[in-house]
């Protein structure tokens, strides 16, 4: 093997080399770079969509720390078959307005003594299920027995086929003043219609997840999940009213900053290839003018004299190097 061939394998051979050492430096900063921007931004989705999820039941809480602590509500209590208080109150017009589904007045024993369902899509009332006699019993059981601002409980409980919103504050007097005649409680249904609004709204594809036995690798509040080249899912642990663990809410994200690293990664690569192809190639035009032709020369020149042909001729070489 000539010289010449030596030297384009040599240089063929530094320059994968260098290629290869470039790429995979550049990918592990690159990759990992991109990757931790990815998960940043679901990491922000999820917790944007945990705190619109808390966010509607701190607004249902204020709602019952008005109306718990009032006059009017502490009258109704004592006398609940008197209609003038729901005519002028708690109308389908008033919950619409309150944004909630259910309104119940229990009393200090936990047992129903009214109720109002109303169907905010059709204006129908509707009939208080032996579930939700269940779960005020519950409620009132958990509500601290002193008569002060901010004694509510606010959270979720878990209905049949969805989660409800839910909050319960005892009845006082506006100056909170007791015996309290029982409790208030409002209740919003959180099917998955309220999630899709409430997703509409933080722009995040959510979904409220029950009963899931799925566990944070970290033991964690949140971690995430890549689905595949093109899906990234995150997950929120969230507890029920009751401290109950096994419910999660779920964010879903395209990988578009993942897609974006990868494409920008694939045009790195071509690039630091022509990059080493070029370098290749210059060096072994360099080589050529600088070192290969003159070789050449003095190789000729040699045979001719082994001939013993032009055994006068001299030998003449530009530069002032070696050869």
């Amino acid at each position: 093997m000539g010289i010449g061939r030596k030297v384009l394998v040599l240089n063929i051979t530094l320059a994968i080399v260098s290629v290869l050492l470039v790429f995979i430096v550049g990918h592990q900063i690159w990759n990992t770079s991109y990757l931790t921007l990815e998960q940043n931004d679901v990491r922000d989705n999820t917790n944007r969509a945990y705190q619109a999820w808390e966010e509607e039941v701190e607004v249902l809480g204020s709602f019952v720390s008005d109306w718990a602590p009032w006059d009017e509500t502490y009258a109704f209590a004592t006398k609940p078959w008197d209609s003038e208080f729901e005519k002028k109150n708690l109308d389908d017009a008033a919950m619409e307005n309150l944004k909630v589904n259910m309104v119940i007045l229990a009393d200090p024993n936990g047992n129903i003594i009214y109720a109002k369902q109303a169907n905010m899509e059709t204006d129908k009332e509707k009939i208080i299920t032996e579930e939700i006699s269940s779960h005020v019993k519950k409620i009132n059981a958990q509500l601290p027995l002193t008569l002060t601002r901010g004694t509510n409980i606010k959270g979720f409980i878990m209905l049949s086929n969805y989660p409800a919103l839910v909050s319960a504050q005892r009845i006082t007097t506006s100056e909170f003043q007791g015996p309290s005649p029982g409790v208030l409680i409002f209740l919003r249904n959180a099917d998955e219609e309220y999630v899709r609004k409430i997703a509409k709204r933080v722009q995040v594809q959510m979904l409220f997840i029950a009963n899931d036995a799925r566990e944070s690798p970290l033991k964690q509040d949140y971690w995430q999940k890549n689905v595949d080249e093109k899906i990234v899912k995150g997950y929120h642990v969230i507890t029920d009213i009751y401290g109950n663990e096994g419910y999660l809410l779920e964010t879903t994200m395209s990988r578009e900053i993942y897609q974006q690293g990868q494409q920008q990664m694939r045009s790195y690569a071509i690039l630091t290839l022509l990059f080493g192809v070029g370098i290749t190639i210059i060096t072994l035009i360099l080589f050529e003018c600088f070192v290969l032709k003159r070789l050449r020369k003095l190789d000729e020149f040699m045979k001719n004299i082994g001939d013993g042909t032009k055994v006068i001729e001299r030998l003449h070489l530009s530069g002032n190097d070696e050869f």
